[in-house]
């Protein structure tokens, strides 16, 4: 359902205050002004007006739609979708949908965020705490409502992946089960593998068993994430088998997935093993899970420097992570590959040059592309870096504003915006002559005569993007602020 707001009746709404009333045919009598009062005339903020315009036909549209909702037609008699102020509101809306004993869950929220600011672990965590204080039918619901709960909270209550994404959670033998869906794609990587992190705190509290996978489970997981790979669609990040076998080892909580896509599996997760025969009973299945490989794959092993990042700064002590760090050693070693011709600290990243598509260009092999400059545009901001327009032109016009390149770091990809005040790329023309081309109108004066790039130029690259991903910041060139400072 749609309603057409009328661009001039908006505007006028917005801007009402500020014309004043409609003038009339009455003589006006000119106010007696007091001298001695010094009045101060308070400006009107015509944003303010806007979204109070918006708001009042959004919620007309709500009222339509309920009425019509009214009418039994459609599957549910109600509006699904809950009107909610914040990110309080949104999570909890989000959740009663499932578990309506979390009502009221937002006024904890707020105050959690008060003490410990927005989306802080510490928030995300108390969140749990608070709700398997709540009265539940049983066990499963208080874990469930506390996970999802947390879940929708760190993914801003605007996805549906703390619902469909955790098809199912069960406790079997004392210990903790998750079932994972294919909407769990939505929630991000990071999200998704923060709600492990949740769920074994939970664990915790409720004191229950780890889980622990046997060698024929992890064979199982393993073939399962390579056939996803291969079969299905291509992961983000594809980990090896040695990366999945530190993670299952020590994995308190046992990962599992409804069925997905209808691609047998050699091997059963059936076994006799006395420990985890009746988990099995509820687990076993031949059919390839994609929730599982998602979270396991493009969550926790592929963030896993992210996920140690965020546990040290806010100095929690989960002693059942600090495997994590081997799989960060097994990473690092997969991405480093030993070239006499390169000598440095940081070492070069060849894997984003895997799985390239055929027709795609390669602009440039591990440490010998782009420049690297501090910085950030208005345009430019996390995974959004700059390129000098001539760049782009030089290049065939491959690249765009908006055209997102696979890069080697810091994180995996980025979307390229334009910026005219970092260097251009340095070339080559036919008549020997070397000339660095820094605006649009000298690549395109020169671009026929263009016989050889020997410099792309610079990228500009925010320190937030280094940050976020736990990178290590990497020394740039000599720049000209620099001299400025030195003279």
């Amino acid at each position: 359902m749609h309603i057409l707001i009328p661009q001039q009746k908006l505007f006028n709404k917005m801007t009402s205050t500020e014309k004043g009333p409609e003038p009339t045919n009455q003589p006006k009598t000119q106010p007696q002004l007091d001298t001695n009062t010094q009045t101060t005339e308070v400006p009107v903020n015509p944003i303010i007006n806007y979204q109070k315009a918006l708001d009042k036909y959004v919620k007309k549209a709500y009222t339509i739609a309920t009425r019509a909702r009214e009418k039994c037609i459609d599957p549910t008699n109600k509006v699904e979708i809950v009107l909610a102020d914040d990110l309080s509101k949104r999570t909890e809306a989000l959740i009663l949908l499932l578990h309506p004993e979390v009502k009221g869950i937002s006024e904890t929220i707020q105050k959690l965020e008060k003490k410990h600011g927005p989306q802080n672990i510490n928030v995300v965590l108390k969140i749990t705490e608070e709700i398997l204080k709540k009265e539940f039918q049983n066990k499963t619901d208080a874990i469930s409502a506390s996970i999802r709960t947390a879940f929708a909270y760190i993914t801003m209550g605007v996805v549906s992946a703390p619902l469909e994404g955790i098809s199912k959670i069960e406790i079997n033998n004392n210990a903790l089960h998750l079932f994972f869906a294919g909407p769990i794609r939505g929630a991000g990587g990071t999200a998704s593998a923060m709600s492990i992190i949740i769920a074994n705190h939970i664990r915790k509290i409720e004191k229950l068993d780890k889980y622990q996978y046997t060698p024929e489970e992890i064979a199982k997981t393993q073939k399962e994430i390579e056939q996803y790979h291969n079969n299905v669609t291509n992961l983000q990040y594809s980990p090896n088998n040695e990366e999945i076998s530190i993670l299952l080892k020590s994995m308190p909580i046992k990962i599992s997935g409804t069925p997905t896509d209808k691609i047998k599996t050699p091997h059963s997760e059936r076994n006799t093993s006395t420990t985890n025969t009746e988990a099995n009973k509820t687990t076993d299945t031949t059919v390839l899970r994609g929730g599982m490989c998602l979270v396991l794959a493009e969550g926790i092993i592929q963030k896993t420097t992210k996920i140690l990042k965020r546990i040290k700064e806010e100095e929690i002590t989960f002693k059942e992570w600090e495997y994590l760090i081997d799989i960060k050693k097994e990473q690092e070693k997969k991405k480093s590959h030993s070239h006499d011709s390169i000598q440095t600290t940081i070492k070069p990243n060849f894997s984003y040059m895997a799985e390239m598509v055929a027709g795609r260009p390669v602009f440039a092999m591990p440490q010998k592309g782009f420049r690297l400059r501090y910085g950030r545009t208005r345009t430019t901001g996390l995974n959004a870096f700059g390129l000098n327009p001539a760049t782009m032109f030089v290049l065939d016009s491959f690249i765009a504003t908006g055209t997102q390149l696979r890069m080697e770091r810091p994180g995996k990809a980025a979307t390229i915006t334009p910026c005219d005040s970092i260097e251009g790329p340095i070339v080559r023309l036919k008549n020997g002559t070397v000339k660095q081309i820094n605006t649009f109108t000298e690549a395109n004066h020169h671009l026929s005569s263009i016989e050889k790039i020997l410099f792309l130029g610079d990228i500009l690259i925010s320190y937030g993007d280094f940050y976020e991903n736990g990178h290590v910041l990497i020394p740039s060139g000599y720049r000209q602020e620099w001299y400025c400072q030195e003279i």
